[in-house]
């Protein structure tokens, strides 16, 4: 059970924790001792084969996998005896050592930067992506009468001006031509 030195990389199904990324974790090799062994290819959920072979130099379990308990204590070696049970279809799951944006520019700066929390109200809720359907009526039941009114009038006065320019467009460019042809 000696810890790696070299590139390694967990063998525990759904951990992808490697010597690279995870450079504080120990990556432990499987035990010469055949029933110790067997017993970590139980824990681990692996069956030996051609898909999965397990090698003196190349087939580790990560620390993520062990307790506290599982290790000498003030030492990175495991117990005699010792047998991964932390796992991710157990339920255990490794808070991230990273902190947020927002936990990282409070510690700097001794404030709480984060937007205060606003009560959001949703009026309608939408259970499948439909862009060719029109939206609910109590999407505008928000809206107050005169103002949908008041947008009406204002796309209706953007539209005669639009058609105002447009006529006039003739003129704009008989200016810059000599004769009728060019335009």
């Amino acid at each position: 059970m000696a810890e790696s030195k070299n590139k390694s990389f967990c063998s525990v199904p759904r951990c992808s924790n490697s010597k690279q990324k995870q450079p504080y974790l120990s990556f432990h090799g499987f035990p010469s001792d055949g029933e110790q062994k067997k017993k970590w290819v139980r824990a681990i959920r692996r069956d030996e084969g051609v898909k999965f072979v397990i090698r003196r130099e190349s087939t580790f379990v990560c620390s993520r996998q062990f307790t506290a308990a599982d290790y000498i204590e003030g030492s990175s070696r495991l117990k005699p005896g010792a047998v991964p049970t932390r796992f991710q279809w157990n339920n255990f799951h490794v808070p991230p050592h990273k902190l947020s944006a927002f936990e990282r520019a409070s510690s700097r700066r001794g404030v709480d930067v984060r937007p205060p929390e606003t009560e959001v109200v949703e009026t309608f809720c939408v259970q499948d992506h439909d862009y060719a359907a029109r939206p609910p009526a109590a999407m505008y039941a928000c809206l107050p009468v005169c103002a949908l009114d008041d947008a009406l009038q204002y796309i209706e006065e953007l539209e005669a001006s639009l058609q105002k320019t447009l006529m006039g467009s003739s003129n704009i460019l008989g200016r810059f031509c000599v004769s009728d042809e060019t335009i």
